[in-house]
């Protein structure tokens, strides 16, 4: 358990924990825009987690949704998507006390505050991977044209859930030319490129993401996660490279 968390742990991000935490998990949704002043420290923050967590094989998934409703402010994010705004929305309907901003950070669907808060992310990373296992998936995919097939396994149709399949491509960045980053060179993590979302009804279900032109296939990953729909709480999560 040491060794698995030493990097998180240096970083300031995970504490120290007992052995019963190894089962645990957190996934982190960052809804983020190139066009906010505020949210290139949490775009930071994300890059170092997901950094961390690559480095040493802990469960940790990180999610970057790029939202579009600051494009008016003479950039536009390219990677922005109305989707991932109105992803945004539903949260703010679901969690106590949520609203519509950025950059803001949710762990494990309920578990929401700035984006920046390197404090918060510790402490309910530390809550959150101290809990026991998330319920059984199994991932995998194939490759098409232009398109990844997902393929998810459950050990039963758990009833009011939602199966969600993300293509996230790291490596992504841009040189900010107009608006409130203007002059700012902007690195990202695990960006968001494709999101598919489905109720569960059966033991298996595939679902379909796209390669948006322009990505890299190698600089790309698929994570899954099911989330209660009454609630938004994730109970399980995983994630699978991309071997083309």
């Amino acid at each position: 358990m040491k060794r698995i968390l030493a990097v998180l742990i240096l970083l300031g991000y995970v504490s120290a924990m007992p052995a019963c935490a190894e089962s645990g998990f957190a996934l982190i949704e960052l809804f983020t825009s190139e066009s906010c002043s505020s949210c290139p420290a949490a775009d930071a923050l994300l890059l170092e987690l997901s950094e961390a967590a690559d480095a040493q094989g802990v469960p940790l998934y990180t999610l970057g949704f790029h939202v579009d409703y600051w494009n008016y402010l003479s950039w536009v994010d390219e990677y922005s998507k109305s989707e991932y705004s109105q992803r945004q929305r539903d949260y703010a309907r679901k969690i106590k006390g949520s609203s519509v901003y950025t950059p803001q950070m949710i762990v494990n669907g309920v578990h929401q505050f700035g984006g920046y808060r390197r404090d918060l992310a510790r402490r309910f990373i530390d809550q959150e991977m101290a809990k026991a296992a998330g319920l059984p998936l199994e991932i995998s995919v194939t490759h098409h044209n232009g398109t990844s097939e997902v393929r998810v396994k459950l050990e039963e149709p758990y009833a009011r859930t939602q199966i969600n399949a993300a293509l996230v491509e790291s490596g992504l960045g841009n040189q900010v030319k107009s608006g409130e980053n203007a002059g700012r060179s902007l690195r990202h993590a695990h960006v968001v490129r494709d999101f598919q979302s489905v109720p569960v009804s059966v033991r298996e279900h595939v679902l379909t993401l796209r390669y948006p032109p322009g990505s890299i296939k190698e600089n790309c990953r698929v994570i899954v996660y099911l989330q209660d729909q009454d609630t938004y709480s994730v109970k399980a999560a995983g994630q699978i490279g991309l071997t083309l």
